[in-house]
């Protein structure tokens, strides 16, 4: 039995349902891996940021594509940590030494794919360190970095009191992927019908009202 007729029988979607968001978020990073170039994809949570980069960067090449999620109150010692783990790399050691293991595994059509990057933005009493490590990377090794922010880190990101420092990260940004947050007609009939193919407006104007009123939006639908 083929999957698609599985599916059909069970009432299971595939892993990524294709919406205009999703086609938007893969081209992104598709332009960040072919180019070596920076992108930053950027909106409010439960929009299937993460879900979707996920997804994309498990059918990449594991060799050149390499997804990190940023913990919360990240340092550049930390980041350099989970660097190295991405690339297989021992991450025990001074800062300087997991850096330059890092600097010597990355190549020009790597790709580094961040979520959760506004972890690595500025806070009181911390440096700007975590994500210069980044910038290093980009410049120095020519590197492709997509950047995964939710819609809040974004607006420190464009205009926070770090905003001219961060204006190094804008001038190298060369494709912006903003997710609104209302949630398209068309996403919400991708995806009830991945899961229901004879969905009528009944259910597909129940499964708008589930998106749109809760605070998860299609991470609640899909739940």
């Amino acid at each position: 039995m083929k999957d698609s007729e599985k599916e059909k029988k069970t009432g299971s979607a595939p892993e990524l349902i294709e919406t205009l968001v999703t086609k938007r978020i893969e081209e992104g990073l598709e332009y960040a891996l072919r180019t070596g170039g920076m992108t930053v994809v950027s909106g409010p949570t439960g929009r299937g940021k993460t879900f979707t980069a996920s997804a994309w960067a498990a059918r990449q090449d594991p060799e050149r594509v390499k997804m990190i999620r940023v913990p919360s109150g990240c340092s550049r010692a930390i980041l350099g940590q989970t660097l190295c783990r991405a690339f297989g790399l021992a991450a025990s050691g001074p800062r300087a030494i997991a850096e330059a293991r890092i600097a010597g595994a990355a190549k020009r059509g790597d790709l580094i794919v961040v979520d959760e990057a506004g972890h690595l933005l500025p806070r009181a009493g911390r440096s700007l360190a975590p994500i210069e490590l980044l910038r290093d990377l980009h410049d120095m090794k020519g590197i492709g970095v997509a950047l995964i922010f939710t819609d809040v880190y974004m607006r420190e990101f464009a205009g926070g009191p770090a905003a001219d420092y961060l204006e190094q990260f804008r001038g190298r940004t060369t494709w912006s992927v903003p997710i609104p947050s209302r949630i398209f007609k068309s996403e919400i009939e991708a995806i009830a019908k991945a899961f229901a193919p004879d969905a009528g407006p009944r259910l597909l104007d129940l499964a708008m009202k589930i998106a749109s009123g809760r605070a998860g939006k299609l991470r609640t639908l899909f739940e």
